[in-house]
C-alpha cells in the first residue's frame, strides 16, 4: 500500500462563497491546448469561513432523500459527503459522467454539444439549471465547490488504496475518524473513455474565472493529488455533498379553509398547500383536468376549444373569473404561482411512491418535516388522456412569455421539473393559500403608496421597506438585469439590454433604465454606489432570519431605525431563459446600484452581494446580464 502526501492547494485569490458574479474578474483568455492543467501547489491549509455548531445528537452517517447515503466527517462547515459517486451503485463504482453544467450524461463529450462552454454562469452549485445533483436529489444535495474539496483535503488524511479490486483515494477524518472512498474514474472525451484505471477526476462547481471554457477539478493518481481545471465539455464524475441544515421548530400546522384542508410546510413565503387536488376527496385522487383559465372540464382540449388561446391574461391566481381553485373552493383558495411551485421544490425532498395503489410524488419539507402527496394525473390533449398513471402534470397560475403556453410542474418516475404546456391542454390543479406573519419594519413615511424608513443618514436618503416587486420586507421581489425596466423573466419585444453598452454615468432616475423610477414614480430611484456605501458606513449589519427568510437586518447607528434586506437569490444563467427561476434563495443575494463600472469593464456595474457562509458582503462589480434585486431609495 503506497501512502502519498496530499498536496493542499489554495487559489492565489481566495474564492469567497459570495456570489462570485458580483466580483470583478479578468477578461477571458483563450482555451488551453491541453484538456487538463494543474494549479501550482502551495503549502497553506484551507481556512474555513464559518464553523457549524452541531447538535450532540447528530448522527455520523445516514440517508437523505430516499436512498443516498451520507457521511459526516466532522468538517468545520458541517458539510456531509455522499458515500458514493453520483448515480453509482457502490463506493467503488464510478457512476455516470457529466460535462460541466450538463443536466444529463452524454453519448458524445465534445465542445459542440457542451451546455456551458463559453458561458459566464458563475458557480453552479445549487443552480437548478446546471446542478443535476441538486435538481434530482432535492434540497441539501449539490455539486461540491472548490472550497468544499479543499476543506476535505485539509481536514482529512488521504491514502491511495485498493478496495475490492478498485484503486482510489480514501479520506479519513482527523476529527472523528469517519472515511469516504473516491474511486479512479478516468474521463470521457468525444466518444472515447480514457485513463479509467489511472486517474481520478472529479468536477467541482467552481468555474475557472479567467476562462469560460474551463472549470476547477480535483485530480489524483497513484503519485499525486491536487487541484486544477479541465475543459467543460469533458465527461467527469461527480461526488455529491449535502449542507448541514438545522430543522426549524415550525409546527406543521394543519387546518381547514372553507371546508378544504391545508398544511403549513414551513416555506419562507408562508404559502400553505392543500392536501388534495381540485375535485378530489383524498390525496391519492387526481381530480378533474382543466384547460388553463377555464372553470369547467370538457371533452376536447384543443386550441380551437380554448377560451383564452393567444390571449394575454398574465397571472390569474385568485381571480375567480379564471382561477378554478378560487371559483370552486372559495375563501382564500387560489392556484399557485410559478414562483410558489418552484419554492415548494426548493424546500422539499421528493420520493416517487404509491399511495392507495396510485403512483405519485411525496414531497417532504426539509424545514419542518410536513408532507403532501401529488398523485399522477396525466394530461389531456384533444380527446385523449396521456400517461394518467405514470406522470403528474400541474398548472401554475403564471402565463409564459408566449401567450399560448403556461408554466407548470411535470414529473415522472425519474425526474420532476418546472416546464410549460400549451394553454389548451388539460392539467390538474393543486390549490394553495397564503398564511403566516410578515416582517413589520419601522415606517417613517409613504411616497407614491410605497413605505420608506428614515435611517438618519447624512445624505438624507430614505430607504424603501421592501424590494422592488415585493409586498413584504422578507420577500425577494422581482429580479432585474442592470438597466432593464422589466423583470428578467418577462419577455418583451424591445428590451433595452445594457450588455456591452458603454455607459459611464449613473442611471438613477432615468426612465429609460431605472426600474425603480418606472415602477414607483419619479420620486423613487435605484440607489447609487455611494448611497450603498453610506448604508455600510452608518449602519450595523446583522445576518439573521426573519419570518422564515435569511438576510441582513441593517440598523442605523444614528437613530436605531432598521430595514431588512432578504437573501433572495440571483438569476445567473442565460438571461430571459423561459423556465429559469432565481437560484440560491436564502443562500446568496445581490442588489444592483445605479452606478456603472469604469470604461475598462464596460459590461459591468456595481452591486452589493452577500452570502450565508461568511455573513460578509461585497460592494463590487457584476455582469449586467445577471438578475439581481433592487431596493429603491427616495429623498
Amino acid at each position: 500500500m503506497k501512502r502519498i502526501i496530499v498536496a493542499i492547494v489554495v487559489l492565489l485569490l481566495a474564492l469567497s462563497a459570495t456570489d462570485i458574479s458580483a466580483q470583478r474578474r479578468p477578461k477571458s483568455k483563450s482555451a488551453p491546448k491541453q484538456p487538463f492543467a494543474m494549479l501550482e501547489q502551495q503549502p497553506e491549509p484551507f481556512q474555513p469561513t464559518k464553523v457549524v455548531e452541531r447538535s450532540a445528537d447528530d448522527p455520523l452517517t445516514g440517508k437523505h432523500n430516499y436512498y443516498y447515503e451520507w457521511v459526516d466527517l466532522g468538517l468545520p462547515s458541517g458539510l456531509r459527503w455522499a458515500a458514493c459517486n453520483y448515480r453509482a451503485s457502490s463506493p467503488t463504482d464510478a457512476g455516470d459522467y457529466y460535462g460541466w453544467g450538463d443536466s444529463t450524461p452524454r453519448v458524445e463529450y465534445s465542445r459542440e454539444v457542451s451546455k456551458s462552454l463559453g458561458k459566464d454562469i458563475g458557480d453552479i452549485s445549487n443552480n437548478l439549471a446546471y446542478d443535476d445533483v441538486r435538481k434530482v436529489l432535492g434540497r441539501g444535495w449539490r455539486i461540491p465547490t472548490l472550497d468544499d474539496f479543499r476543506e476535505l483535503v485539509t481536514f482529512c488524511n488521504s491514502e491511495y488504496v485498493e478496495i475490492n479490486g478498485c484503486y482510489g483515494m480514501q479520506f479519513t477524518s482527523r476529527v472523528n475518524g469517519q472515511s469516504i472512498f473516491l474511486p479512479l474514474t478516468g474521463y470521457k472525451e468525444n466518444w472515447n473513455f480514457m485513463d479509467a484505471q489511472v486517474e481520478g477526476l472529479y468536477w467541482t462547481s467552481t468555474p475557472h474565472y479567467e476562462d469560460n471554457t474551463d472549470a476547477h477539478v480535483y485530480r489524483f493518481n497513484s503519485t499525486l493529488s491536487g487541484f486544477g481545471w479541465a475543459q467543460r465539455h469533458l465527461g467527469l464524475c461527480l461526488r455529491p455533498v449535502m449542507d448541514y441544515v438545522k430543522t426549524e421548530k415550525i409546527p406543521a400546522t394543519r387546518a381547514k379553509e372553507n371546508g378544504h384542508e391545508w398544511i403549513d410546510l414551513g416555506l419562507p413565503s408562508g404559502t400553505c398547500w392543500a392536501l388534495c387536488n381540485v375535485d378530489a376527496v383524498k390525496p391519492s385522487q387526481a381530480g378533474k383536468l382543466y384547460a388553463w383559465g377555464e372553470l369547467a372540464s370538457k371533452t376536447t382540449y384543443s386550441a380551437a376549444t380554448s377560451k383564452y388561446n393567444d390571449q394575454r391574461l398574465g397571472d390569474i391566481s385568485g381571480n375567480a373569473k379564471y382561477d378554478v381553485a378560487t371559483a370552486k373552493w372559495g375563501g382564500l383558495w387560489r392556484m399557485p404561482t410559478a414562483e410558489e411551485f418552484h419554492e415548494l421544490l426548493i424546500y422539499c425532498d421528493w420520493v416517487y411512491e404509491k399511495l392507495d395503489g396510485r403512483w405519485g410524488v411525496k414531497l417532504t419539507s426539509s424545514i419542518n418535516g410536513a408532507t403532501i402527496f401529488l398523485p399522477t394525473t396525466g394530461y389531456k390533449w384533444d380527446n385523449e388522456i396521456f400517461n394518467p398513471n405514470g406522470c403528474g402534470n400541474y398548472w401554475t397560475s403564471t402565463q409564459c412569455r408566449d401567450n399560448n403556453s403556461v408554466h407548470c410542474y411535470n414529473y415522472g418516475a425519474a425526474l420532476g421539473e418546472m416546464s410549460s404546456n400549451a394553454i389548451h391542454a388539460g392539467l390538474a390543479i393543486r390549490p394553495v393559500i397564503s398564511k403566516g406573519s410578515h416582517v413589520e419594519s419601522p415606517v417613517s413615511g409613504i411616497t407614491n403608496d410605497h413605505e420608506w424608513v428614515d435611517l438618519g443618514l447624512p445624505s438624507a436618503t430614505k430607504w424603501a421597506t421592501c424590494n422592488l416587486g415585493a409586498e413584504w420586507p422578507e420577500r425577494p421581489g422581482s429580479h432585474y438585469a442592470w438597466g432593464e425596466i422589466y423583470p428578467i423573466n418577462i419577455k418583451m419585444k424591445n428590451r433595452n439590454s445594457m450588455e456591452r453598452v458603454h455607459i459611464y454615468e449613473g442611471i438613477a432616475g432615468d426612465v429609460r433604465y431605472d426600474a425603480a423610477t418606472v415602477a414607483w414614480g419619479s420620486e423613487w430611484q435605484m440607489p447609487t454606489r455611494e448611497q450603498f456605501q453610506e448604508l455600510l458606513d452608518n449602519c450595523t449589519w446583522e445576518w439573521t432570519r426573519m419570518c422564515r427568510s435569511n438576510g441582513y437586518k441593517v440598523t442605523s447607528k444614528i437613530n436605531g431605525n432598521w430595514i431588512f434586506l432578504p437573501c433572495g437569490g440571483t438569476y445567473s444563467g442565460t438571461p430571459y431563459y423561459e423556465y429559469e427561476f432565481a437560484g440560491d434563495i436564502d443562500r446568496y443575494s445581490a442588489y444592483w446600484t445605479s452606478t456603472p463600472a469604469s470604461k475598462e469593464y464596460g459590461d459591468e456595474s456595481y452591486s452589493l452581494s452577500f452570502n450565508y457562509l461568511d455573513s460578509g458582503f461585497y460592494l463590487g462589480c457584476g455582469y449586467r446580464t445577471r438578475g439581481y434585486s433592487i431596493r429603491p431609495v427616495t429623498k
